[in-house]
């Protein structure tokens, strides 16, 4: 009985949640060397419009953190949608004059609508570098 009873739950919640107010990008990376692999391959964004709150993946996340991050900022206009966010103390690697370094890094991704285009970058936060790399982003199901 509590069995029937959980299921008719997840399938009522189910109902009550709008797809027209949620979205998944699945947006593959060409992994240029101007990414410095600090992003992707494939980055999932998991975007909610009825909270305006999204929640994104990749290899580089999941890595890190283990666990999708929520953006800090979203914008969204005709031509494009952007999603902000950061990754703090990100592990790198270790030298003998200083031993092991970290970073907290923020990301840009903006995806262009129609055509899908994803442009990503990233600033290790208190250097003058950036990395950036483009693909091609779907929505799914």
């Amino acid at each position: 009985m509590k069995l029937i009873l959980a299921q008719t739950a997840i399938i009522t919640a189910n109902i009550f949640v709008s797809p027209a107010f949620s979205e998944t990008y699945k947006c593959d990376l060409q992994m240029k060397r101007s990414g410095g692999n600090w992003m992707g391959p494939t980055i999932y964004v998991d975007y909610d419009r009825s909270t305006g709150k999204a929640k994104i993946i990749d290899g580089v996340i999941d890595h890190y953190m283990g666990s999708p991050v929520v953006t800090s900022k979203i914008a969204e206009s005709a031509k494009k949608i952007s999603f902000k966010y950061k990754l703090g103390d990100v592990k790198g690697s270790a030298t003998n004059a200083s031993g092991v370094s970290y970073a907290n890094q923020s990301y840009r991704l903006s995806i262009f609508k129609p055509s899908m285009k994803a442009v990503i970058t990233m600033t290790p936060l208190g250097y003058s570098n950036t990395f950036r790399d483009t693909g091609r982003c779907q929505i799914k199901d």
